[in-house]
């Protein structure tokens, strides 16, 4: 036993001088290294959790608005919904094969869905500036707290809902008056892709507590928009295979659980892009990963962030130091 323990530490010590060593190894094992220590998971869980109860609200609103706008241009209304909302996995396929009738807009129903998507949103907003603080590693008396959060916040809800609501609607517009097919689809995408690349640079900036430039963002704000848009595309194909194949029973509760899922997968995805911003920024790598008997500087720097992160005063002095 002692021999095979022997062996297994000295294989496990060989990888880990093998990632430090490759910078295409070291990276990404410190952004994932990183990713734990700040409990990316759950932070991930959480913005999903109230993305939940924000998204139907939000298509109610959608839909409304597009009924007062384009208020006796019936056809083309209906072709920009179809659009907008099947970019949504999961929930998208089932509206539009009930012809739009799974959601219906009216006076009344701006108003209900304007209450709920704020609720949900405001949530899930509060929930996506606390992840940024928690992955820039922002001292807690510089977040934003009382009325300057509320105001981050609204701003926020702004930026992000307005804006992917938004980039959904245009896309929508130049599919939908236009003949669907292959290329259609395609620049529907790319041009989803490319306005969501400045909504999300947008939201970072503003969910920072502290000034973050732009420069330290865009990397950030390309993989999050590459990853929704693949999201938007493919991410409810499985699911919706499940879906038409399970009972009326059971497909609800995969309706459910498939939109959780996906709604999980774009925040993870979201949260890993502001990780790879944060280690390439402040060159939090190679870290120990397999053997964490050894701590590498990167190391040393990042859990002293972590611990300055719980700074409650400018006044409060906090000093960090390791055993040799």
């Amino acid at each position: 036993m002692a021999g095979r323990a022997g062996r297994t530490q000295r294989l496990l010590a060989a990888l880990e001088r093998t990632q430090q060593r490759l910078d295409l190894l070291a990276f990404p094992v410190a952004v994932f290294r990183k990713s734990q220590d700040d409990r990316a998971t759950s932070l991930a869980a959480l913005i999903a959790y109230y993305a939940f109860f924000a998204i139907f609200p939000l298509l109610l609103v959608l839909v409304t608005v597009l009924g007062i706008v384009l208020k006796g241009n019936e056809e083309l209304q209906r072709r920009i919904i179809e659009s907008a909302v099947s970019q949504i996995p999961v929930v998208g396929s089932q509206l539009v094969a009930s012809g739009g009738s799974g959601i219906q807009g009216h006076g009344i129903g701006l108003v209900v869905g304007i209450v709920g998507t704020f609720i949900g949103a405001r949530g899930m907003a509060r929930s996506f500036r606390r992840s940024t603080d928690t992955v820039w590693a922002v001292p807690w008396y510089l977040q934003g707290h009382g009325v300057r959060g509320f105001l981050a916040t609204l701003g926020l809800l702004l930026v992000v809902g307005g804006g992917l609501v938004a980039t959904s609607v245009i896309s929508g517009y130049v599919v939908g008056t236009i003949d669907i097919g292959v290329s259609a689809r395609t620049g529907g995408a790319l041009l989803t892709c490319l306005l969501n690349v400045g909504v999300f640079a947008v939201s970072f900036r503003l969910c920072a507590s502290r000034a973050v430039p732009f420069r330290s963002l865009w990397v950030g704000a390309v993989l999050a928009a590459v990853s929704w848009t693949v999201l938007q595309l493919v991410g409810g194909l499985v699911v919706t295979h499940v879906i038409s194949r399970s009972s009326d029973v059971y497909g609800t509760f995969a309706l459910v659980i498939g939109l959780l899922t996906w709604l999980f997968a774009a925040a993870y995805a979201t949260i890993m892009s502001l990780e790879v911003d944060v280690v390439r920024v402040n060159r939090l790598w190679p870290r120990t990963f397999f053997v964490r008997t050894t701590l590498t500087e990167a190391d040393r720097r990042a859990m002293a962030s972590y611990v300055h992160a719980e700074q409650r005063h400018p006044s409060q002095r906090i000093a960090v130091r390791y055993d040799a």
